[in-house]
């Protein structure tokens, strides 16, 4: 019976610092993340204030350099959002089962919302012009 409790004892101390350690683990990824949502939030708050505020010099670097990059992104995330065969995103998808009907994700909602409904609103009459 002592044996009993002190494999049960040894079982729980193990399963302790198994928790310990996926804790630590989980607190690294929540930090990592964080970093990450700042960085990448400091980095798009930068360029919207330099469109809005910079000269036309900056403009053009903006236009040329970070605007492709700013799409490749957009590209990217779109491309992990593709509907399966039955019109559903497998990234946005709930469950094995789920009886949703084929209907954009929320990735594709937001992007066609900001792109358009948003960006109509906040142009304040500046109309972009096709190239060529």
């Amino acid at each position: 019976m002592y044996c009993n409790l002190q494999i049960a004892g040894s079982a729980r101390q193990s399963a302790g610092a198994a928790y310990a350690r996926t804790g630590a683990l989980s607190l690294m990824a929540v930090t990592v993340f964080s970093q990450l949502d700042k960085s990448l939030h400091s980095h798009l708050a930068t360029l919207t204030d330099l469109a809005e505020r910079g000269d036309d010099q900056t403009a053009l670097v903006l236009a040329r350099v970070e605007l492709p990059r700013v799409v490749a992104v957009v590209k990217a995330l779109l491309d992990e959002h593709q509907p399966d065969e039955h019109g559903r995103c497998a990234t946005c998808k709930r469950g094995w089962f789920s009886r949703r009907m084929p209907a954009p994700c929320r990735a594709y909602l937001s992007a066609q919302l900001i792109l358009t409904v948003v960006g109509q609103e906040t142009s304040h009459g500046k109309h972009l012009r096709s190239v060529g």
